[in-house]
């Protein structure tokens, strides 16, 4: 049923009708099915198809697509030959749906090739109603099937997923049940682009410091970032052991259980941050410092204080001697200014330990490239053929530029590189000569696309395929790293930059 419909929704041309509404349909069709035999299950299914309208087919118009070396398909469309399942009709149905002659989508619309989600209805349900729970497991099952460029890097198969979380919706017949199956389903997909509504799993408040896991402990990383909103007694170096009731071992296991990850490293990052997410207003941490168990009660603060400060970063750049310049692309202004102090350095240390600003394409575009050099291979969903991804060449910079920058380049990784940082990474990776240190990023590249599932949850994934010129993916995997440098408890509490030093021990042994 969920496999037929979704089918159907994104192949059949009348939904590209706006009064042809795909929810509704299944609304009809659900009480009509949930006690159907196979055979009467084909027939329903069948006439409904046969319902929606009449369709031309188009088939040489798909298989010149089809056929093209730069075209893959992800979705898994065997199922829709199997007559002894579906029966002759029902299956022959579909595969000339298939190549129905179909233009645009009400559910799915394209941007200059990205692909826009957004028409789906919220619903503000009532979570005994099963009809809403299955709409929305079908819904996301499908949107991933068809629209995720790296639904085969799960760990499990994409069809197993559905027969396990079936019964699961089934009996997620409240408000907390319902929304915590949805963040479990998340996790399924394995990418760190499917973001769910943390404040509801662990709490809306906030411990204000940094932390950072560091060989299985959850270590105090600076107090300085959220100092304004509070103290909380802690200080860098300090291992927390267990805040309230919870051990840090058992909050990792709830964040694997309910935040998707790409990497472990993302999973790590995530339970740093979820970890002191708290649900009131006071939080009692029990932690280790200088080997005594120690315990502070502190107050909390609301999580969206910690967003604005989290992300903030005044001092982008600055000289750090001999040469040697040090440019933060998490709080970088659009600057004319900068390429004079850039051109005046024999090397660069570009930090992307951070969220990249919107600024910082044209400067990593155009200005670090001596020529025009592809930095990623794309793959972007076809219109048309839903499942189907089209390979595209990606290049940065112009050809024999000759103010480019020419000293060394040194790029700074690790958990907090995540999408737009690990795309500009790679890009910088293109240029020869250029080393990348840290430790393994977050392995989530490609623009997000976000709809929503009924009860107003939204969704978010990658919606583009990104991989190096070579096919080498990141997602999953992280980017290339030339040197792996992680911090350590004594540097943090000696407030030292770990990997910072690195990068300047290798500027100066390579001579630069």
């Amino acid at each position: 049923m969920c496999k037929v419909w979704g089918f159907v929704k994104y192949h059949h041309p009348a939904f590209a009708d706006p009064t042809t509404d795909a929810d509704m349909e299944l609304f009809e069709l659900l009480p009509l099915v949930a006690d159907a035999g196979e055979l009467e299950r084909n027939r329903i299914l069948s006439e409904w198809i046969t319902g929606l309208g009449e369709f031309k087919e188009n088939k040489a118009r798909y298989d010149s697509i089809e056929n093209t070396p730069d075209c893959r398909l992800l979705a898994d469309l065997k199922w829709i030959d199997d007559s002894k399942v579906l029966g002759r009709e029902l299956s022959d149905k579909l595969k000339s749906l298939r190549y129905a002659d179909r233009s645009d989508n009400r559910y799915v619309r394209y941007e200059s090739e990205l692909l826009d989600c957004s028409n789906e209805k919220k619903y503000d349900v009532k979570y005994s109603a099963i009809s809403f729970r299955l709409l929305a497991l079908f819904r996301y099952w499908n949107l991933i099937e068809y629209y995720s460029p790296y639904r085969d890097l799960t760990d499990k198969d994409w069809s197993d997923v559905l027969t396990e979380y079936l019964p699961l919706f089934v009996d997620s017949d409240d408000v907390r049940s319902y929304r915590l199956s949805v963040f479990r389903l998340f996790t399924e997909l394995c990418d760190s682009h499917a973001i769910p509504e943390s404040s509801f799993i662990f709490g809306s408040r906030y411990i204000p410091v940094e932390a950072q896991m560091i060989n299985g402990k959850l270590i105090v990383k600076s107090i300085e970032k959220y100092a304004p909103l509070g103290s909380t007694g802690l200080l860098p170096g300090d291992e927390i052991l267990k805040i309230d009731e919870n051990r840090v071992r058992d909050i990792e296991n709830n964040v694997k259980r309910y935040v998707s990850s790409s990497t472990k490293a993302h999973r790590l990052r995530a339970c740093s941050f979820y970890a002191l997410e708290s649900r009131y207003d006071t939080a009692n941490i029990c932690y280790k410092r200088d080997g005594v168990i120690q315990n502070s009660l502190c107050s909390t603060v609301p999580v969206f204080d910690i967003y604005p400060l989290m992300l903030k970063q005044d001092d982008y750049y600055r000289n750090l001697g001999d040469s040697i310049g040090y440019l933060h692309l998490g709080g970088y202004k659009e600057d004319m200014a900068i390429y004079d102090s850039i051109e005046k350095t024999k090397a660069i240390v570009i930090d992307l330990r951070t969220c990249p600003t919107n600024d910082v394409f044209g400067l990593v575009k155009d200005y670090f490239f001596p020529d025009s050099y592809q930095i990623t291979t794309l793959t972007l969903p076809i219109k048309y053929l839903p499942g189907y991804f089209k390979k595209c060449d990606q290049y940065f910079g112009k050809g024999n530029n000759t103010k480019h920058y020419s000293g060394k380049i040194i790029v700074l990784v690790n958990e907090e590189t995540q999408s737009a940082a690990e795309h500009y990474t790679m890009a910088l990776q293109a240029i020869p000569g250029t080393v990348v240190i840290g430790s393994e990023t977050s392995g989530a590249d490609g623009n997000v696309v976000r709809t929503y599932l009924p009860g107003g949850i939204l969704v978010s994934f990658s919606g583009i395929g990104v991989y190096y010129p070579d096919g080498t993916p990141i997602q999953r995997i992280g980017v290339k790293i030339d040197e792996v440098v992680k911090p350590t408890i004594q540097g943090i509490k000696e407030g030292r930059d770990e990997v910072l030093e690195r990068a300047i021990e290798i500027i100066k042994e390579s001579g630069s």
